[in-house]
């Protein structure tokens, strides 16, 4: 706190699970700065965003760890190679719903990690003899495109909002 008061700190960012915050501990928040809360993903109950957003509008939240983990993805893996048994993510319904309430950044890192891997593992069983990487992760950069358009498109809602 004396960082803050002595203009050393001008932000603090915290992550946190939505159980551990209430209304007393926001507006402690509040005094000390905090300028980013980062929820875990199990974070997309409308009451906890609601709430934050109300006491704290001006704050963006965050959800870290938040891949669909795309079952046709996870499919294409297995299919050529892959061994991702039970892999599963958070549905897009919820992050959709998530940042219409007022979620301000999702990460979905694994979903195109994944993306990518899926395409590689294709081009690799298809062509054994490839070792280009202009030519093997092309169709792995197709594909994160075409999850980043439908991620911002249809999920994240943020379409001609830039």
């Amino acid at each position: 706190y004396e960082y803050i008061k002595q203009g050393k700190v001008n932000s603090i960012r915290i992550s946190t699970r939505p159980d551990c915050i209430n209304k007393k501990i926001l507006k402690m928040l509040k005094k000390y700065k905090v300028k980013t809360i980062e929820l875990g993903v199990q974070s997309t109950n409308d009451y906890i965003l609601e709430k934050v957003k109300s006491l704290m509008p001006n704050v963006p939240i965050v959800l870290h760890g938040a891949s669909t983990v795309i079952p046709e993805y996870v499919e294409m893996c297995n299919k050529y190679g892959g061994n991702m048994p039970g892999a599963k993510g958070v549905p897009d319904e919820m992050l959709h719903e998530a940042s219409m309430r007022g979620v301000s950044k999702i990460n979905v890192d694994t979903d195109l990690r994944l993306a990518m891997t899926a395409a590689i593992r294709k081009v690799f069983a298809e062509t054994p003899e490839q070792f280009d990487p202009r030519k093997y992760m092309g169709p792995g950069r197709e594909l994160i495109e075409e999850t980043v358009k439908h991620k911002i498109r249809d999920v994240f809602g943020s379409s001609n909002k830039a």
